[in-house]
């Protein structure tokens, strides 16, 4: 129908036609609820079969389908959610960003107002919203309205350095200088993440730190591995004595390239904390010409101490966390839920639901 692929349809599609439609939908829609008592579908039923309509259109044109042809069958070969689940989907997605908000936005306080969610009659669109979100406002990560100073940017208290393929990695490994050595690992074990940092001195006991964040339904790979840098740092942070260059091998280059960034997504509220940490350290150890390396290690290569972080990473995965004295002082207390965790397992839910 509009002469072009199915691939580029649909993405033209979801990228053009659905965010016309569903412009503010969480304001003039209410998503289907069929769990009540009652002969009734409660919610905004008349508007989804209206959507039901122009969706089917776009199906159709993805599809080339016959004009005849199931909704159901058009939606299942095209990949798109039946109506009253992308409107789910959509609403849900308003809660949660606008859980985000800080608290110098004006919709800060009615979102997280325990009223708000004790709302039983006469509901209001965001009433309505709150209810949907099973997740506490409150424990929500908050994103802020502004972003890191840009006049700081590239003055790093750490030098970052990314090989550029796998052979130079193995050869830098093997041959460190650096005085301190810090692998860090992340792992995901039954559902749920966990984080470990182990520092190697020479002629010395290796030191270690594992911290247990939680389920994967509120917590994603990016954030674990910025909790492994946090302990990392807090592990140099301890050494008492003088040490002239310490490395820290990380295995994910998409947290190393988040301290370049403006730190306004989720789990940079840990790349601030690591900023600041690191910036302590070096202002007590400038005048031993402290220097530290931040540097990607590619996992599973063979490399002994990326191989130990790994094996306790799992433990930490497993619900096992160390003693809250040595951890660092952020991390003493639960961790705010990333909300890119929660959109992950709405989705699956949704994707569940439909199937």
């Amino acid at each position: 129908m509009w002469e072009i692929t199915p691939k580029f349809a649909k993405q033209l599609f979801t990228s053009v036609a659905l965010p016309r439609v569903l412009y503010m939908v969480d304001l003039w829609c209410t998503p289907v609820n069929n769990k009540h008592n009652g002969p009734r579908t409660v919610g905004s039923a008349r508007a989804i079969k209206q959507f039901t309509s122009i969706q089917r259109a776009g199906a159709l044109a993805i599809t080339g389908g016959l004009r005849m042809s199931p909704t159901d069958a058009l939606n299942t070969n095209a990949f798109l959610l039946p109506t009253s689940l992308m409107i789910k989907k959509w609403c849900f997605r308003a809660m949660v960003r606008m859980a985000t908000l800080p608290r110098d936005h004006p919709l800060h306080k009615p979102v997280n107002w325990k009223i708000t969610r004790l709302t039983k009659r006469h509901c209001g669109p965001l009433q309505i919203l709150v209810n949907t979100l099973s997740t506490d406002a409150k424990k929500m990560e908050k994103i802020p309205s502004t972003g890191w100073n840009p006049s700081k940017t590239g003055e790093l208290p750490f030098r970052i350095r990314i090989p550029a393929d796998k052979e130079a990695l193995a050869h830098k490994a093997e041959n460190a200088s650096e005085e301190i050595q810090v692998f860090t690992d992340r792992s995901a074990q039954g559902g749920k993440v966990g984080a470990s940092a182990i520092l190697i001195r020479k002629d010395r006991p290796d030191k270690i730190l594992l911290f247990h964040l939680g389920p994967e339904t509120e917590h994603t790979m990016h954030e674990v591995e910025l909790v492994g840098l946090l302990l990392a740092l807090h592990l140099i942070g301890t050494e008492r004595r003088s040490a002239t260059s310490c490395s820290v091998a990380v295995d994910n280059q998409a947290a190393l390239k988040a301290f370049d960034s403006e730190l306004r997504k989720p789990s940079h509220h840990l790349a601030c904390k690591i900023l600041q940490l690191a910036n302590r350290i070096q202002k007590h150890r400038s005048k031993w010409k402290y220097l530290l390396m931040l540097r990607w290690m590619a996992g599973h290569i063979g490399i002994p101490g990326n191989e130990k972080a790994d094996s306790k990473a799992k433990k930490a995965a497993s619900r096992l966390s160390s003693i809250n004295e040595l951890l660092p002082p952020y991390l003493r207390k639960p961790l705010l839920i990333n909300p890119s965790a929660v959109l992950r397992a709405n989705n699956d839910a949704l994707n569940k639901e439909w199937s």
